[in-house]
């Protein structure tokens, strides 16, 4: 059997990878019309899947049907079938495909996850009906919630966090341990933290080791401090005896004096220019002569003091760093074992499966060379790879697929992955470039070929002449910045395929890049922001639509302060610019439900049924209801609390109050949708999208979790805020999205606000780097999170960080080309003129435009050659006349959200007391009826609980709804009766079927306690029939009361049927 291979394409943006996908899968299914069941094709996001299954499914019946095809003379060359036989085979194999959908397997990598782990639900250990988690954020705060909360039953978990607060206090750091858990517990689900052996995963869990560990580290930081202290002191003590002054060293207060007492309080900082000044040769410990008492100093010991503290600081620092940088987070790394196990808990009583867990269990499935028994279980055998955007590929997913691939390869079968470095921008995502770069520097031409897709067909001559030169700069201006520093990579190197060839099918592009000055009216962000909405109808002047247009951000705050702009904006302006000019916009933002009116006013109602005293949540409803409706002047609508009753009369449907205490113990579900039948929101074309989108999420949130009001809340302050809707391709709209989530797209127009983003991490935002520590005595662990900080320079993970800080000066410049490749015709950036610190893509972006030292003459041409100096404008080439598009043909308007708000709807029975009697006056009816009536006054403390109770049942099914009225008529007289009523007045202290723990462990619970100046009256509810047994049970209530220390006035057995009170 011949070898098979793994042929990697290297694809830049634009060079028609999902083409040749298409065209590779084509071909092997005219080769083999059934090979679909034995390919699986791999995409990273579920719109790159439905456009590749698309592209397929598309030219199947193009050409079934006869339809021109891009793909038929290469079809033709590479099977060897004439045409009439491919046009022939492509209906058999579409009719195959169709009618045998499941096993098109182009899906997907979670999808694919998925569909190994529900086959093997059994030997994971979960029930087979889960639920997937993408989101861990919640569970992780319960978790640490619950860690915290333990410290009242676990010993070693109180202990440790105890050490963990007192060594926040005395670093001087916060003592909010739940926000540093936190923090790092998210790194349960990084890839390498998951990836580590068991060996260290068990110490982790070991509290005697790390404590040792500890002990061993502080002993490090405190004796280097000790140490030069005590250097300090004994210079302090020179000086004294000396009577020196600063005015006698060498820049005085700032050199030697400054340093030494620094050092004796405890600050232990680098030594700077003027300090070490004195240890050259020739010292110099002053700025002219040396005072006779300097000199008396030095020579009684001053200098050799200075000499040996130094030289101790310089041999011993990075050792000290070091212990310091790692004690940092082992006192979190140390409760993360615990924070584990009780993620897992919840996840096994939620029955919940975390996604990101899938890879790793998969892993050790195969690691263990099983494919083919994974096969066997998912029900396909696959024989050929196809992987997609291969650079946002995890070391786990790859450590998966390698194994199928060289089981594919061992068998004879070729296979593909595609990929881009340059492309690489989710290494927070657990996704890592160095798999492509590696499988890249494997090629051997005999079993792993590479396969360079090198033309641009996506862009005009103009943008792929200027993207091409632009990174051909960037890069070797970053390898100049970096040289002689732990760079483990080359800038140039990663980005040796940046050139791509045009083919010639689109002439024109035009890029316009302008710096800007902060001035006395505003930044330069302000004055961005005020030239948007000229440049958008400059380019609808020359026949762009609006959804040509896409405006690129770094994140989404950007992304708001441009949203907001265009529609003040769009509002503002005259009428005859509203008539010629689309300033229609969308975003996340714009989408989120969270913004929406009309879903915050469900979710303030819900806050009102789940807490009727809820003020805030009653003004809100008022606000939200005003703005969901359109009512003019809603903002300015004075709510003050006393008055709220009487505001929602005037403006709320007549009816409200009855009608919300009508659906209060309805599901989530029926409340959502009945209020916005009653309260009129649907009737809003606004509101439509939103209430759908709304709904869906109620739905998915009760089959996954408890389905009550407060359960819905917590979700959504937590989780559903984060939602939005997500709108067809189709809108004639601009759009504002960030640079992430423009990754696979294309606009014929991009615009880039603000180009002002820094190369390296956030300084704010906690990166933490998973080390190993090489040195004794810190690799007594074998991995540790440290925070990424430049204080990492000097210590024994210099190497690790240096990678770190290149690799994120990596992910920053592959921002800027996704960002910029983008666009079609037209690139239109703006950048600060004078970058500061932070701004480093808007140095180097400046930087690369106004070259005009290069050894190609053309390239200082197109550069330098185009930036306007005086008004630090980069302008190349023209605008291309854009050409209209109709983009609304296909769309679909829904105007309103119809609610049924009929009664008569189908009802489902949930209980099943009644369904096996024939006969309703039998023994089953009465108990059946006996319990109700249980649960019904076990709800009631006053008399105006009484419809709530019985409205709560008839919810449940256990009441009928025509029986509702009745039932609630008859339980209000009995409890007015006149025997009765005080005991369902208010002011009473009620305890209501409350549980006596018994010296035996077993349970009591009498039906009603209620205590009133200084004395308890108990009451037992029958519905039976009279019993000897009934007056002993009261009577051993009564004693139970009793030797708790209670007095008890009164015990009353009622039999409510028979209205009769027994005295116990």
């Amino acid at each position: 059997m011949d070898s098979g291979t793994l042929t990697i394409f290297s694809a830049s943006a634009g060079s028609g990878k999902t083409h040749k996908l298409t065209g590779i899968y084509l071909e092997r299914l005219f080769r083999s019309h059934f090979s679909y069941r034995k390919i699986l094709a791999v995409t990273f996001t579920h719109k790159a899947t439905a456009e590749m299954k698309g592209r397929i499914l598309s030219e199947l019946d193009g050409l079934s049907s006869g339809k021109a095809s891009k793909y038929l003379d290469d079809l033709m060359r590479s099977t060897g079938k004439n045409e009439e036989e491919l046009r022939r085979e492509a209906g058999a194999i579409l009719y195959s495909i169709l009618h045998d959908y499941s096993r098109f397997s182009v899906s997907t990598i979670d999808s694919f996850y998925q569909k190994i782990i529900r086959a093997f639900t059994r030997e994971i250990g979960i029930h087979s009906g889960f639920s997937i988690e993408i989101d861990h954020t919640a569970v992780i705060e319960s978790a640490v919630e619950n860690v915290i909360s333990s410290v009242v039953t676990d010993k070693s978990v109180r202990n440790w966090l105890t050490s963990f607060v007192m060594s926040n206090l005395d670093e001087g750091r916060s003592w909010d341990l739940k926000k540093q858990i936190i923090g790092l517990s998210g790194e349960l689900f990084n890839e390498k933290f998951k990836l580590l052996p068991d060996e260290e995963k068990k110490k982790l869990r070991d509290k005697d080791f790390l404590n040792d560990y500890i002990k061993e580290l502080k002993d490090i930081t405190s004796s280097f401090r000790k140490r030069m202290r005590e250097y300090g002191m004994r210079c302090i003590e020179l000086f004294d005896k000396n009577g020196l002054s600063d005015e006698m060293f060498y820049y005085k207060g700032k050199g030697v004096p400054g340093y030494i007492r620094s050092v004796a309080g405890g600050d232990i900082r680098l030594p700077n220019t003027y300090v070490r000044a004195a240890l050259q040769e020739p010292p110099r410990w002053s700025s002219g002569r040396p005072d006779p008492a300097l000199e008396k100093a030095l020579e009684g010991g001053l200098a050799d003091t200075v000499r040996e503290m130094i030289a101790f600081y310089d041999k011993n620092l990075r050792n000290y760093r070091s212990a310091g940088v790692i004690l940092s987070n082992i006192y979190i790394l140390g409760i993360l074992s615990d924070v584990l196990n009780e993620v897992q808990s919840i996840a096994r009583d939620e029955n919940i499966f975390f996604l990101p867990d899938a890879g790793e269990l998969i892993y050790l499935i195969t690691a263990k060379d099983q494919a083919p028994f994974i096969y066997e279980k998912v029900g396909n055998v696959f024989e050929n790879f196809m992987i997609d955007e291969f650079q946002d590929t995890s070391v786990i997913q790859w450590k998966n697929f390698r194994l199928l691939i060289e089981n594919s390869m061992a068998q004879g079968y070729d296979n593909l992955v595609v990929g881009d470095i340059k492309q690489s921008i989710y290494r927070w995502r657990n996704s890592d470039w160095n798999t492509l770069r590696e499988l890249r520097d494997s090629v051997d031409g005999k079993r792993l070929f590479a396969s360079p897709l090198d033309t641009n067909y996506r862009s005009s001559e103009g943008i792929i002449r200027f993207n091409n030169t632009l990174f051909s700069i960037i890069p070797a201006l970053l390898d100049s910045e970096v040289s002689g520093t732990s760079q483990s990579f080359s800038f140039r190197g990663l980005y040796s395929e940046v050139v791509q060839k045009d083919p010639g099918r689109k002439e024109g592009g035009y890029v316009r890049i302008e710096f800007i000055e902060n001035n006395e009216d505003g930044t330069w962000q302000e004055s961005v922001i005020g030239k948007l909405p000229l440049l958008i109808e400059s380019l609808q002047d020359k026949d762009y639509s609006a959804s040509d247009i896409g405006i690129l951000v770094r994140d989404n705050k950007e992304g708001s302060v441009v949203l907001r702009r265009i529609i003040d904006y769009s509002m503002k302006c005259p009428a005859e610019k509203k008539e010629k000019y689309n300033y229609s916009i969308i975003s996340g933002d714009s989408l989120l439900l969270s913004n929406s009116p009309a879903v915050n006013f469900i979710i303030s109602l819900f806050r009102v049924i789940d807490n009727p005293s809820d003020t805030i949540s009653k003004a809100l409803m008022i606000r939200y209801y005003l703005l969901a409706t359109g009512y003019e002047g809603a903002d300015s609508v004075f709510l003050p609390a006393e008055e709220l009753d009487s505001i929602a009369e005037k403006y709320f449907p007549e009816g409200f109050s009855s009608f919300i205490d009508d659906i209060r113990f309805r599901t989530i579900w029926d409340i959502a949708e009945q209020s916005a039948g009653f309260f009129a929101l649907g009737e809003i074309r606004s509101n439509v999208a939103f209430l759908n989108a709304f709904q869906d999420l109620v739905i998915n949130h009760t089959s996954a979790r408890n389905p009550s009001v407060s359960s819905f809340l917590d979700w959504w302050e937590k989780e559903g805020v984060k939602k939005s809707i997500i709108l067809p391709g189709n809108q004639d709209a601009m759009q504002v999205l960030t640079i992430h989530k423009s990754k696979g797209l294309e606009f014929k127009v991009v615009i880039l606000p603000f180009l002002s983003w820094n190369l390296d991490h956030k300084p704010f935002h906690t990166n933490i780097m998973w080390t190993s520590p090489l040195v004794p005595p810190f690799n007594a662990l074998g991995v540790v999170p440290l925070k990424y900080r430049s204080e990492l320079e000097n210590t024994i993970f210099e190497e690790e960080y240096f990678r770190e800080k290149y690799s994120a000066y990596l992910d920053n410049i592959n921002l800027l080309y996704v960002a910029f490749t983008r666009a079609e015709n037209v690139i239109a950036g703006f950048a600060p003129a004078k970058p500061a610190a932070v701004n480093r893509i808007a140095a180097l972006l400046k930087e690369a435009v106004t070259t005009c030292n290069s050894n190609d003459p053309k390239v200082n041409a197109l550069m330098s050659g185009n930036f306007d100096v005086e008004n630090q404008v980069f302008e190349f080439g023209e605008i291309p006349s854009g050409i209209s598009k109709d983009t609304n043909s296909k769309l679909i308007r829904v105007t309103r959200y119809p609610v049924n708000t009929s009664k008569s709807l189908l009802k489902l029975k949930f209980h099943w007391e009644n369904y096996f009697s024939a006969d309703k006056e039998g023994k089953r009816a009465r108990i059946s009826h006996g319990k109700l009536m249980h649960e019904i006054f076990g709800e009631i403390f006053t008399a105006e609980d009484v419809k709530s109770s019985v409205r709560r049942r008839v919810v449940e099914g256990k009441i009928q709804a025509c029986d509702e009225d009745e039932f609630t008529e008859r339980i209000t007289r009995l409890i007015t009766k006149e025997e009765v009523r005080s005991w369902f007045e208010a002011g009473n202290l009620v305890l209501n079927e409350a549980s006596v723990l018994m010296p035996d462990a077993s349970m009591r619970r009498p039906d009603r306690i209620i205590f009133r100046d200084g004395a308890a009256t108990l009451i037992d509810f029958k519905f039976g029939e009279e019993s000897l047994s009934h007056v002993t049970q009261m009577k051993r209530y009564k004693s139970i009361l009793g030797d708790m220390g209670y007095v008890v006035r009164d015990a009353f057995l009622w039999y409510v049927e028979s209205d009769k009170l027994v005295i116990v």
